[in-house]
């Protein structure tokens, strides 16, 4: 699966998710405004699927120390459904 370049975000039930710093350094944290279990796929910038894991928001951490400087996305699918679509930039 791929990404496209103009990312789209699919709140659902008119919730956001937030992740956060960014840009980043080592972690990058996901906050929402339950506790709920997420699944997260984190993607480069030409759309290839580098990681995907399964955890509990909110405010989850997720390290970013194996992947090297640049655009990156987060693609974050809900237990209710749906999913929401973010860019971050690791420094």
């Amino acid at each position: 699966e791929r990404v496209g370049s103009n990312p789209d975000s699919i709140p659902v039930n008119g919730e956001e998710l937030e992740i956060y710093p960014n840009p980043a350094t080592n972690m990058l944290y996901i906050r929402g405004s339950k506790a709920e279990t997420i699944t997260i796929q984190l993607y480069d910038e030409k759309g290839h699927v580098l990681t995907k894991r399964e955890t509990v928001i909110p405010d989850q951490g997720y390290s970013l120390d194996k992947f090297s400087a640049g655009k990156y996305y987060c693609r974050i699918y809900k237990e209710a459904g749906g999913y929401v679509l973010k860019e971050f930039i690791k420094l």
